[in-house]
């Protein structure tokens, strides 16, 4: 599965799993209680940019490689809705791309129009060799429109590689309080640096 997929389903159909790494949720960058994301991780929403009433988020999480998201819809969200998503290393931008969100959330059995009401989904993820990916400070952010224009979200996320514990980017770790997800890692004994493909 593509990465932006995972990041946009994530944050849309909302926030993200993305295959840059973190340790648990509670050693992320510390973040803004009243911007957070409901669960135990350091994904937020945006300050200063006012969501127009799209969605609420229920949950999102990454446990044991599996994502889940849970989430309300309540306004119809149409075809040709769309996300610019940002990922930063520091203050060096490395990828700023903008998305169709419609062909995105197919890739986890979502289709546009999404209409009122709940929608949840979990997906296996693959997670890419933690060598891959340069030490340092990631912010991913995802902003996320209507056909018309209207924000239906923005989610951000901020996370310090490498961590003590290989962990996934996810806006909450699900199960007991304390226990260490553990991820098959494919590729191990790789070395060097690997773009993300987005």
């Amino acid at each position: 599965m593509r990465i932006s997929a995972v990041i946009l389903s994530a944050l849309v159909a909302p926030s993200a799993a993305l295959s840059f790494q973190n340790v648990d949720a509670q050693r992320g960058i510390p973040s803004n209680e009243d911007l957070k994301v409901p669960g135990h991780s350091t994904v937020e929403y945006c300050p200063n940019k006012k969501s127009e009433g799209y969605v609420k988020l229920i949950s999102i999480g990454l446990n044991r490689g599996v994502l889940s998201f849970t989430a309300r819809v309540t306004r119809i969200i149409e075809k040709r809705s769309y996300m610019d998503l940002t990922v930063k290393y520091g203050d060096i931008r490395l990828l700023a791309t903008t998305t169709d969100l419609c062909q995105q959330i197919t890739e986890v059995g979502l289709r546009c129009p999404l209409r009122y009401g709940e929608i949840s989904f979990t997906r296996a993820v693959t997670l890419p060799n933690k060598n891959q990916i340069p030490p340092g400070t990631y912010t991913i952010t995802a902003d996320i429109f209507s056909v018309t224009h209207s924000r239906i979200t923005c989610l951000t996320v901020t996370v310090k590689w490498p961590g003590l514990e290989y962990h996934s980017i996810s806006p909450t770790i699900v199960g007991p309080v304390g226990s260490s997800p553990t991820y098959e890692v494919p590729g191990e004994g790789q070395h060097g640096f690997t773009p993300p493909r987005f």
